[in-house]
């Protein structure tokens, strides 16, 4: 079975339409992570430490104030990503520019994550191919798990249409038509694959994502 917006959607209860996640440039990472989390961890600070953030904010003090739970509530919300849709078995860090997204806590349910898991499933899986790449990135529970369809209907709508998966510097094209036997539908012809320049990761530093993947988002 190939993986799905609607697998995502159903499996792991997550948004598969909504804002991209696609992260800005962080000027000044210091108090950036200061502002977000009130402490900053020693070393490079492009990305954090796995260990640092459990030693930190794995439970909130007595008597603790509003800010320190939106600061606790971030930092575990940036650790829970980069285990779970992010995962990456390669490394126990994560990249700091994703707790932007965590900057409005309210807001953090307005974003794709659905479709971000299975954009970087996706890349995962192609790299996996390779002879050089010895372990497995992304979500694991999807490549896992196996569901029936049933009667939501807008998800599955959603998830049928032909898109690209956006996710910082990953971008991947997304061709549910070529699993429409695995939703009890008949194959018909396939369309023309889209077209997606690939970039690799970590080699761009800090990039505007949003503004460099315009012309996807767009469409």
């Amino acid at each position: 079975m190939t993986p799905t917006l609607f697998d995502v959607y159903e499996i792991l209860g997550l948004g598969v339409d909504g804002d991209p996640v696609t992260s800005r440039p962080i000027k000044d990472l210091q108090k950036f992570i200061e502002d977000n989390l009130g402490i900053v961890p020693d070393g490079n600070l492009a990305s954090m430490r796995h260990t640092w953030l459990k030693a930190n904010f794995r439970e909130l003090p007595p008597d603790t104030t509003p800010v320190q739970v939106y600061r606790y509530t971030g930092a575990y919300l940036l650790f829970l990503i980069s285990v779970t849709i992010f995962a990456d078995a390669s490394v126990s860090t994560v990249p700091t520019r994703y707790l932007q997204f965590f900057e409005d806590i309210e807001g953090a349910s307005t974003y794709a994550w659905g479709a971000a898991a299975l954009a970087f499933l996706y890349r995962s899986l192609g790299n996996a191919c390779t002879f050089k790449r010895r372990h497995f990135s992304g979500s694991a529970t999807l490549m896992q798990v196996t569901i029936c369809f049933d009667d939501r209907q807008q998800p599955f709508q959603t998830a049928m249409c032909p898109t690209t998966l956006i996710v910082d510097d990953i971008t991947e094209p997304y061709m549910p038509d070529r699993a429409c036997r695995q939703f009890g539908a008949k194959q018909g012809i396939l369309k023309n694959p889209l077209v997606v320049s690939k970039r690799a990761s970590r080699q761009f530093g800090q990039r505007d994502w949003r503004n460099i993947n315009a012309d996807k988002i767009a469409n």
